[in-house]
């Protein structure tokens, strides 16, 4: 029975260094770099070597969620994405993206923070509200979403599936009509199926 497990064992190691020797990138490359540091107890290497990976993974995800930022609304101009990954010694790690938009003097930026327990953390005080009232805001529903509006601050934030926090923040020149439109505009659906 041990020689049958061994076997399969093996047998799966091989089809899996095939596997990842056909289908080699940056990450699996850190991947087994990490292995082959472990294989030699160079633990500081192998957890390096992970910690790489992890970050190049974090930074295909938030090539992902670029995505899912609303195209420009008539008339404004829109810059192009940015994002990047904040390592798990960071608040736990976390995929961020955002896009800033144009019109004349008024400028409206829409910022995505997913993969992070800092928003699952945050999840029940946004939406609660004692969120709205220790963030100077009030708690509002746009388009049948929940979100919270910070004068202050000019924007709203909202949660999708209590895993991802959407903002959208403008400057002094762009009104609330406007915030609320780049919220509409946000495909909620895209959102959710990419938080899944």
């Amino acid at each position: 029975m041990r020689a049958r497990h061994a076997c399969a064992a093996t047998t799966l190691a091989v089809l899996f260094a095939v596997g990842a020797a056909a289908k080699a990138d940056e990450v699996t490359d850190q991947i087994n770099a990490a292995l082959a540091a472990y294989d030699k107890k160079d633990l500081k290497a192998a957890g390096a070597a992970l910690d790489t990976a992890a970050t190049l993974i974090r930074q295909k995800q938030a090539a992902l969620w670029q995505n899912v930022l609303p195209p420009a609304l008539p008339g404004w101009t829109a810059e192009t994405p940015e994002g990047g990954a904040v390592a798990p010694a960071l608040f736990g790690g976390a995929v961020t993206v955002s896009r800033k938009y144009q019109k004349g003097a008024a400028i409206v930026t829409v910022s995505i923070v997913a993969n992070s327990p800092m928003v699952e953390a945050l999840a029940s005080f946004l939406s609660s509200g004692l969120g709205a009232m220790l963030a100077a805001g009030r708690l509002v529903v746009v388009n049948g979403r929940r979100a919270l509006y910070s004068k202050d601050e000019n924007s709203y934030q909202t949660l999708v599936g209590n895993a991802v926090l959407l903002k959208v923040a403008g400057n002094r020149g762009a009104d609330d009509a406007v915030l609320r439109q780049y919220l509409r505009a946000v495909d909620f659906a895209a959102v959710a199926r990419l938080a899944s």
